[in-house]
């Protein structure tokens, strides 16, 4: 009998501990509860150690003039980290060299590794993304798009890492000595492989003037080259019909309790939420997410922790099925966007002038942050994946291209040609490019004193 009075007596007491809990929870701590702070809390969830999601491209240069260029799945690749490992050996280890700017002859020379980043990030910033000590690169005045890492593996071994701007052309160089990891470096570059149909080739090698510093243009044998187009789809659609079970399933990893949020639908558009989170997709295939939280990812204001910010909210969005890297930033005082794009078969996706009308977007993915902290955030719901039952064909090369665009701008259309024009030829580049949701296709991308022209490549 006192033994069952006993096995009552815990029972209530973890029964009305349990209810005080949930009162606290639900009641008296309501307020200062945030379904949406894991999601939106970036503190701890940026364990990879640098700027993840940055890199834009990684040149290889095997010693010969057939270039390698890899755009995807750069993150997994085992030679990028034995890359990495070399600018944080060279310098931590090394001393400064007295080149000021990237001789790209010489570079491409023998076997070299070239880091293309789609934006110019911060030297303090870029240190920490490589793991050494800040002021190594604090009195460089250049802002960094491109890292330059080259092994020499005649005696004395030695490592040259040279970090500059496109634009400028100017640059720091570090290097080490009697350093054996040269030879590390040598055989991780020998290992990359690229496409077996494109390869690149450095303007400023091929005597190529008209362009504004080093550009790595894509080339083939033959008349022509074949690539599979870009299919894309909305995951909310079976069979042409709209799956609002999808969309909800989808929009749940927004919340740590899904059944706290509410539903409501206005104009077209479905509109989840709580106290402190809304989000909404619109018809035209976009999600939106606006924080209101009142908790901050973090004081520091930075380059760098706003776009850890920016990547671990992106990071704990497990319904991107895409490769996505920063293609652009823009910043005041107090707000920050940080654009993305995606790419795929090592070519960029970029969108359309139709859907970016249609979307309001720029570019597939836009994170705002207001004072370091993410307040918002856009994502095209798209996803894609290679056509490998069609192939479409490039049958025009870039000096077409070029032309044409010099033509529309300086003429009115009239035929002229590349060495008549005083233009600076700023960027030659194959991308994907979007414009009606279904079907994605390469195009020249030709930019022209900072305006993007696009031309067919047939």
């Amino acid at each position: 009998m006192r033994l069952n009075i006993t096995k009552n007596f815990i029972i209530a007491f973890f029964v009305i501990l349990a209810v005080y809990q949930t009162s606290e929870l639900w009641f008296e701590g309501f307020s200062n509860h945030n379904f949406f702070y894991s999601f939106f809390n970036t503190s701890n969830d940026f364990d990879d150690g640098g700027l993840v999601y940055s890199l834009d491209s990684i040149i290889i240069n095997k010693g010969n003039d057939r270039l390698i260029r890899v755009k995807n799945d750069i993150y997994k690749n085992e030679s990028k980290n034995v890359f990495d490992n070399a600018v944080k050996l060279t310098m931590e280890n090394g001393s400064v060299s007295p080149a000021d700017k990237f001789n790209w002859d010489e570079i491409f020379q023998a076997r070299a590794v070239v880091y293309r980043y789609g934006v110019e990030i911060d030297n303090v910033s870029l240190s920490k993304m490589f793991g050494f000590r800040e002021e190594l690169l604090k009195d460089f005045s250049e802002r960094t798009d491109t890292v330059v890492i080259m092994p020499v593996t005649t005696i004395p071994e030695r490592i040259l890492v040279g970090f500059g701007n496109r634009k400028t052309n100017a640059a720091r160089f570090y290097s080490i000595e009697k350093s054996n990891y040269a030879y590390t470096v040598y055989d991780a570059i020998g290992s990359v492989q690229g496409s077996k149909d494109i390869y690149y080739t450095a303007s400023v090698k091929n005597g190529l003037n008209l362009f504004k510093g080093n550009i790595f243009i894509p080339q083939w044998n033959g008349s022509k080259s074949n690539y599979y187009p870009v299919k894309s789809e909305n995951p909310f659609f079976e069979d042409d019909e709209f799956q609002q079970i999808k969309l909800e399933r989808a929009v749940d990893v927004f919340f740590d309790n899904s059944a706290s949020k509410w539903t409501s639908f206005s104009n077209g558009v479905f509109i989840y939420s709580d106290e402190n989170t809304v989000v909404k997709y619109y018809p035209a295939g976009v999600l939106e997410l606006y924080n209101y939280t009142a908790e901050k990812n973090g004081e520091e204001k930075d380059f760098y922790s706003k776009y850890k910010n920016a990547v671990s909210v992106l990071k704990k969005d497990s319904n991107i099925k895409n490769e996505y890297f920063l293609s652009g930033y823009t910043e005041d005082s107090e707000k920050t966007i940080f654009y993305f794009d995606y790419k795929i078969n090592d070519f960029t996706i970029r969108l359309g002038e139709n859907i970016k009308k249609n979307t309001g977007m720029r570019s597939a993915i836009e994170v705002t942050l207001n004072d370091g902290r993410v307040s918002k955030y856009r994502r095209l719901a798209y996803e894609f994946y290679s056509d490998d039952s069609k192939t479409e064909s490039i049958e025009k090369g870039f000096i077409s291209a070029i032309n044409e665009v010099l033509a529309e701008i300086q003429s009115g259309g009239e035929n002229i040609s590349v060495s008549d024009s005083n233009e600076i030829i700023e960027n030659a580049e194959l991308i994907y490019i979007l414009d009606d949701n279904e079907e994605a296709l390469l195009s020249w991308l030709i930019n022209v004193d900072g305006t993007d022209y696009i031309r067919p490549v047939q």
